[in-house]
């Protein structure tokens, strides 16, 4: 990997920055990266930002977020020497491993040392101050110097290349190697090893120090390409902690390089094949993701070049040049050879692989089949005895001549295809015809027994593939791929970058949409105008760029993130729009706009928003000792007065869900000076604030990561609230008690000493003893993990607000010694604490639309095990269909910060939650008690995903659970 000397390196970012300054429009970013090898990368000096270059142009990355701000065609042919990394001083080590096995360390142009070495040099690292430097000799061990006051001690490592020498907070020198295939963190004052990062089996061909000595980048070799074994740089970096060796981003492009597209011939689905080999069949009508074409027995699927949809467009022909051959248990040979592959559409399997359709199988153990040279219709089985061919049987049964003939795998049937229209299949061992297959409009030219099964599949001139039952000779699959589709449609092309397809009206050449695919699976649709329909997780990876500033994708995925706009487009495309799932997208979105109390007139084009940010922003170094930061806060609002204004760490209101009102000042501007606590570790910094009118500002993140002086232990606060027994009889419940007991017991035993725990059981459930529960929560520290279980009754009123069943509460009328929902968040609104989780085993503890309610009654015959006493009816909506509600949940991330934390409902607004004799515990909360004995740690995404899927599947789907709130990035270890 070629260096680019950091003097060039600045020139460039400093034009990159400047252009970008200039440019303060909103633009929506993308995770794509560089296609081709690196040729080099590196750091601007103040370590925010990292610039990298490759054939394809040179790319500007935000450091903190690992966000791909701008791309650039500028050429990169530079090299350079080693320099120590204080340029202001210019030590420099100059070698001659050619003339003789020396090393000489000069100032400037002064002689200060010179080593005798025992090998020839390959290369030289220093540290800041030239006190210590290594030598990495082309046998490749290294050796470390230390050079003090002209007296030379040295280190030697076997089989180790140094990449560099640095000081971590405590002075103690740190050397970075590789060794065995990994990097190696290597404390030289204590002579231990503090971390390894595996995974680099070809070595690295690129490192790089960030100028604070915080981080360093690495750019792992690999083969350029699948055809090749050539070794070279990769196409991406990792970032990593120069201190504990964690990773903290990954620079490679979330979408693979694209290689052909097509379109079915109905125009309902786009097939997509990209560099790696994957193939995804995407369908038009609904936007969604169909198929990821892959076989469990054939991993030559990888290597497709191509694909072809069916003339009735029910198949789909993807071509390989490359297959991966098991070798006798020795692994995979990579070999050069071409395959088809055919699959079913509507269900994305596999139906047969067509392998070199020139040649057949005419040879098995010590028998041959060919034509006859006398008679061409005609063919025999001959058997080899001494070297000498004999006619063994004679397959006699054509009218016209034989065009191809081959023998099954094992050896046991014959197949002859003939210019009399017919394909017969033969009995090799005894010359008996079993099967005269017809139907063919061309003759077929080519048979092979099917790779999948031990069906027939054979090729005619008309480019017809017919695959047979034999055992039944039944015609299971006609396949024309003779596309005669007229050219008045659309046209689809994959980008001049190779990252994503656009699909274009051919009459005008108008854009239409552009489709990504992200890691093979997560799909998005890009409209010209910025709406788009994406995926979750597709949604999450995209932010916005304001200048050199990044904004998260949940701000403006209110108002961009619109499935009903995108498949209004794609049901154009496909030429049938299903004018009834768009409306029903259109008022998913609606209500989430409801529900979040978002006013709209904000999207109108040209509209005034006020605008809030750090003023002292530039002066706020990234890396922090200090546990406290001081930030200069301004905002204004040139034609409203502003109602409020709010700081968020991590996400988590910093002054509760409410924030600091302003309302009674009655300004249109906000100057004032706020401390804020730290978290440990990485900190997004966000502001805004309200105008009177509801509109928000844009919050433009500010990162900061805070390493403590002294190690922080986090401390778990466990709040626990039982309740079997109830005032009001009839109401008893068996294990909600026992949930909070073994919850505790598990907890305690994974934290220790690092736990506290405080319960309330039964009579001690009222609505006074809970709310005090608040004046002990805020005096945590902003480090301390806190998690509110809460198993029992749930309720909801007449009019379907929801509340937790307390000691006291009237069944009939909730709101009466109720515990309202709101006052059980309200608990963990406004603490210290940024890592909050709120449980509910409870029924109904999932939302309740209102809206699409059309009945509550009380249980008739109560039955024993269900934590509530009211049955949900919602309105019908059109058969299979779900409602606005539940599509605003699987469409959209819930982005209402709220509190900052997340909860978990163990089941549905218009659900039951269980509770069972057989697992002795809530199944809500037997999943999550199963996930503390089986996981040693999981964090909070990973705890919702396996809980949720446990608890459907005990019970039938009957009980699902959801989430009420979450975090997006604020992902944290539960335990």
């Amino acid at each position: 990997m070629k260096r680019v000397p950091k003097q060039i390196y600045a020139a460039i970012l400093l034009c990159l920055v400047s252009f970008m300054v200039v440019s303060q429009e909103l633009k929506l970013g993308l995770p794509l990266g560089h296609k081709y090898p690196l040729a080099s990368f590196n750091f601007s000096t103040d370590s925010k930002f990292i610039i990298s270059s490759s054939s394809d142009g040179v790319k500007l990355w935000e450091s903190s977020t690992g966000y791909l701000l701008n791309s650039f065609d500028v050429g990169n042919d530079i090299n350079t020497d080693e320099f120590s990394p204080d340029e202001a001083k210019a030590y420099a080590v100059i070698t001659n491993s050619k003339r003789k096995k020396s090393t000489e360390l000069l100032y400037s142009d002064k002689l200060i040392n010179s080593f005798k070495l025992n090998d020839k040099v390959e290369s030289v690292v220093l540290n800041t101050n030239a006190e210590l430097f290594a030598v990495n000799f082309y046998n490749g061990d290294s050796q470390i110097f230390i050079n003090i006051k002209r007296k030379v001690e040295s280190i030697s490592f076997q089989q180790s290349k140094t990449l560099a020498i640095l000081k971590n907070s405590l002075n103690e020198d740190i050397i970075l190697q590789m060794k065995n295939k990994s990097i190696i963190g290597y404390n030289l004052n204590t002579k231990k090893t503090i971390y390894s990062i595996p995974g680099f089996y070809d070595g690295e061909c690129g490192f790089t120090i960030s100028p604070n000595h915080k981080y360093f980048l690495v750019n792992a070799c690999t083969s350029f390409s699948q055809y090749s074994a050539n070794i070279g740089a990769s196409n991406g970096f990792n970032m990593y902690d120069v201190t504990t060796g964690k990773p903290i981003h990954s620079f490679f492009p979330s979408v693979d390089e694209l290689r052909h597209t097509s379109v079915s011939e109905n125009q309902k689905y786009l097939s997509i094949v990209s560099h790696t080999g994957k193939s995804q069949v995407l369908d038009l009508s609904t936007g969604k993701l169909a198929h990821v074409l892959d076989t469990e027995f054939a991993v030559s699927s990888e290597f497709a070049v191509s694909s072809e949809f069916s003339s009735d467009s029910r198949y789909l022909l993807t071509k390989s040049d490359m297959r991966l051959i098991e070798d006798a248990g020795m692994g995979y040979e990579l070999i050069m050879k071409e395959s088809q592959w055919i699959w079913n559409v509507s269900n994305g399997s596999l139906i047969s692989i067509l392998e070199d359709s020139k040649r057949g199988n005419n040879e098995f153990e010590n028998f041959e089949l060919s034509v006859s040279y006398k008679d061409s219709k005609t063919a025999i089985i001959w058997k080899i005895e001494d070297g000498l061919a004999n006619p063994y049987k004679k397959l006699i049964g054509h009218s016209d001549q034989i065009i191809f003939t081959t023998l099954s795998p094992d050896g046991k049937m014959a197949v002859t295809t003939s210019r009399d229209g017919t394909v017969k299949v033969w009995d090799a061992y005894k010359g008996e015809l079993l099967h005269t297959l017809k139907g063919y409009s061309s003759n077929a030219t080519f048979a092979q027994f099917n790779k999948v099964n031990q069906d027939l599949l054979t090729l005619s001139e008309d480019k017809t593939q017919k695959i047979w039952a034999l055992s039944t000779k039944k015609l299971l699959h006609s396949i024309q791929f003779e596309n005669k589709r007229k050219k008045n449609g659309i046209a689809n092309e994959i980008s001049s970058d190779g990252s994503f397809i656009i699909i274009r009206d051919v009459k005008t050449g108008k854009q239409l949409v552009k489709q990504f695919v992200f890691n093979n699976k997560e799909v998005l649709w890009l409209l010209p105008s910025g709406y788009y329909f994406a995926t979750k997780k597709a949604a999450s990876k995209l932010y916005y760029i304001k200048g050199l500033q990044t904004i998260g994708f949940e701000q403006l995925d209110v108002k961009y993130n619109r499935p009903d706009k995108v498949l209004e487009v794609l049901g154009g495309i496909a030429g049938s729009k299903d004018t009834t799932m768009i409306k029903a997208y259109k008022k998913a979105w609606q209500k989430r706009i409801k529900k979040l109390g978002i006013d709209t007139t904000s999207f109108k084009l040209g509209f005034s928003i006020p605008e809030s940010d750090f003023y002292n922003r530039d002066k706020i170094a990234y890396e922090q000792n200090n546990s406290e930061l001081k930030l200069h806060i301004k905002a204004l609002d040139s034609t409203y007065l502003l109602d409020r204004f709010n700081l968020w760490i991590n996400e988590v209101p910093v002054y509760g869900s409410k924030g600091i009102s302003v309302r009674n000042k009655k300004t249109n501007s906000i100057d004032t000076t706020l401390v804020v606590k730290l978290s440990k570790g990485k900190n997004k910094i966000e502001t805004s604030v309200l105008n009177v009118n509801g509109i928000e500002s844009y919050r433009l993140p500010l990162y900061i990561n805070y390493t403590p002086k002294e190690n922080i232990k986090e401390k778990l606060y466990f709040v626990g609230i039982g309740i079997d027994l109830y005032k009001e009889e009839g109401h008893d419940l068996n294990y909600s008690v026992k949930d909070i007991r073994d919850l505790s017991a598990q907890l305690k035993e994974k934290y220790g000493n690092q736990i506290e725990i405080d319960t309330l059981f039964n009579q001690n459930v009222t609505i006074k003893n809970i709310l005090a529960l608040k004046k002990r929560l805020t005096n945590l520290t902003v480090d301390d993990k806190v998690i509110i279980s809460f198993s029992g009754h749930g309720l909801l009123s007449k009019d379907l607000d929801y509340y937790l069943g307390t000691y006291n509460v009237n069944f009939n009328s909730p709101e009466q010694n109720g515990l309202p929902y709101d006052d059980l968040e309200y608990l963990l609104d406004g603490i210290p604490s940024r890592k909050k989780l709120l449980l509910i085993d409870a029924c109904h503890s999932g939302e309740v639309d209102k809206d699409e309610v059309e009945a509550i009654a009380n249980v008739e015959n109560e039955i024993e095990g269900l934590k509530g006493t009211i049955v949900v009816k919602s309105k019908n909506p059109k058969m299979g269909m779900k409602n606005s509600f539940e599509l605003m949940k699987e469409l959209f991330h819930n982005i209402d910060r709220a509190t900052g934390a997340t909860i978990i409902s163990a089941a549905a607004g218009t659900q039951f939650a269980q509770e069972r004799g057989d697992l002795k515990n809530g199944v809500f909360t037997y999943c999550i008690l199963n996930q503390l004995i089986e996981k040693e740690t999981i964090t909070v995404s990973e705890l919702k995903q396996l809980v949720s899927e446990q608890v459907k599947e005990i019970t039938n789907g009957l009980q699902q659970p959801t989430s009420r709130n979450e975090t997006i990035e604020n992902d944290w270890k539960v335990w």
